[in-house]
């Protein structure tokens, strides 16, 4: 099932931002655990971007990295965009982990060269706490759960929990990068061969301490797993690092830091294996989620593997899971985040429909934001705030709601409006729930422009004259449109169906046969 449901519950989890005439107030505690590396420092842009979000700390794990040369490199791009007031925490551990190859690990020190953080002054740093004290002293004192991005090993809020169980109450959402659920592993070194203690079939992140990754999957976190399964979908490609614009500073500094490095000069395939993982943090929908329940081999050949477990007994719990991304979306989101100026507020916090980005802003919007009452959840205030159908009039909102036979006896809310227009589609199993032909005036002008009647949309890019037909996913439907109706909610209706529903909206079907397009249309005609 795409993952809309599971994104209307995680957007619901985060408090609205608080928005003023200019800007945004941030509202959401979050810790940032990485691992060096050159992604790993783009999570770390792509969060500064955001200023809904309240970025607590950065803990740096000496996994994929040298552990001095990645503290200098964080501290310093915290200090290029005027954040250095975040603490930066090495993880310290004893020499028990499965060791990165040395010379990926070098390439942390590589990244002081980029242009942009090369030239930020740094006082000396001189941290003597380490990340996983800090961590626990953190959790003690907080008041409400702190959301975690993790894109390197597991080990500092590993350590933190065992030691201090009940702090795991304190934690909120925790999305991480790591392991290969139904794909193989990558666990090679620098010369493609398998290390002798591993059968191949683990991920870096996990195989690192494969004990921390056991134990924390054992631990009922709020957990959502960015595996290898997700991130084969998105190499690292040279048409996209071109398309960075080098006039802004943050896009410039992911430009260089991309094209600089080893596997982009040598050619050698290079994943966006973090930058994917908060990309779906700040946008769940970027992919398809499957909810099951998993399980961490701490030993042998098998070590670091996370693999589906049986059932949720014997300690697993079930945790959410990355499968299939919706590529092209997830990249022009990604190019957004860094191009916007540095502090602009949530605007990288995008509504998407059938896989076509549509942009909102809650800094814009606010202003007009009716009072909400008390019969309204906050996971509705939340989810609304954050929907594309925020720019729509409540008038327009109850226009599309009546032609489509809701009863709005009661219902007077912006918010509440907008979760029910969204649901309508997805909860609706059968034609009775279409409106009559003589409300199809009502839906046309509900997408009405200043007053101007508009028709309701055709196949993307086609006229009725010229719409092929194109049954059995035809070369007419993209494989964007292909795997996102796949995994909609509305693939269990059938065609006959659809076509019905879309009849009845007043959309002209000539030369559009493929479910596909269909369920893209259906699914399109709530935003436009």
């Amino acid at each position: 099932m795409w993952c809309a449901k599971i994104a209307m519950v995680i957007l619901a989890a985060a408090e609205p931002p608080i928005c003023g005439e200019e800007t945004c107030v941030s509202s959401k505690p979050l810790v940032l655990d990485h691992d060096g590396n050159y992604d790993d420092i783009l999570v770390l842009l792509a969060l500064l971007q955001r200023s809904d979000l309240d970025l607590k700390a950065v803990m740096v794990t000496p996994a994929d990295c040298e552990l001095d040369a990645a503290v200098e490199v964080t501290a310093k791009v915290l200090r290029m965009l005027n954040r250095s007031a975040v603490p930066v925490l090495p993880g310290r551990f004893p020499a028990r982990y499965n060791e990165f190859p040395k010379v990926w690990r070098e390439l942390a020190t590589e990244m002081l060269q980029v242009a942009d953080i090369y030239l930020q002054e740094l006082p000396p740093l001189d941290v003597k706490e380490a990340a996983h004290e800090w961590l626990e002293r953190y959790l003690e004192a907080a008041e409400g759960p702190t959301d975690f991005v993790l894109t390197g090993p597991v080990t500092n809020l590993n350590w933190a929990l065992q030691r201090r169980p009940h702090l795991a109450s304190k934690v909120g959402r925790v999305f991480w990068m790591a392991g290969a659920v139904d794909v193989d592993g990558n666990i090679r070194d620098s010369d493609d061969d398998k290390p002798q203690d591993s059968d191949g079939s683990a991920e870096w992140n996990a195989f690192w301490d494969p004990e921390g990754t056991a134990e924390l999957l054992r631990l009922g976190l709020d957990l959502w797993l960015v595996p290898l399964d997700a991130t084969n979908a998105v190499p690292v490609r040279k048409d996209f690092i071109q398309r960075l614009d080098p006039t802004k500073l943050v896009s410039r500094t992911a430009q260089q830091i991309w094209a600089q490095s080893k596997f982009q000069k040598s050619n050698a395939v290079y994943y966006m294996w973090d930058t994917l993982t908060v990309g779906l943090y700040l946008q769940p929908t970027l992919c398809s989620w499957e909810t099951m329940p998993l399980q961490g081999h701490a030993s042998g050949k098998e070590q670091g593997r996370i693999s589906r477990a049986k059932n949720s007994s014997s300690g697993t719990k079930v945790v959410n899971v990355a499968k299939v991304t919706d590529v092209p979306a997830f990249v022009e989101f990604l190019l957004i985040t860094f191009d916007q100026p540095p502090d602009s507020g949530a605007t990288s916090q995008k509504a998407w429909s059938s896989g076509f980005l549509r942009q909102t802003s809650p800094c814009s919007t606010a202003a007009t934001t009716p009072e909400l009452g008390p019969s309204t959840s906050p996971e509705a205030r939340d989810h609304a705030h954050h929907s594309s159908l925020w720019q729509l009039p409540v008038k327009e909102l109850k226009a599309k709601l009546t032609a489509l036979g809701s009863d709005l006896k009661g219902v007077t809310e912006k918010t509440e409006l907008i979760m029910l227009l969204e649901s309508v589609l997805a909860n609706c199993h059968s034609s009775s729930c279409l409106p009559g032909p003589s409300k199809r005036a009502m839906v046309k002008r509900a997408a009405n422009v200043d007053g101007q009647d508009v028709e309701p949309p055709l196949k993307r890019g086609t006229s009725p004259s010229t719409a092929p037909a194109s049954p059995d996913f035809g070369p007419s439907t993209s494989p964007e449109a292909r795997d996102h109706a796949h995994h909609s909610d509305l693939w269990q209706l059938p065609v006959k169906e659809l076509k019905a529903r879309l009849t009845a909206l007043g959309t002209d079907l000539r030369g559009v046969t493929e479910k596909t397009e269909l369920i893209m249309l259906l699914e399109e005609y709530l935003v436009l």
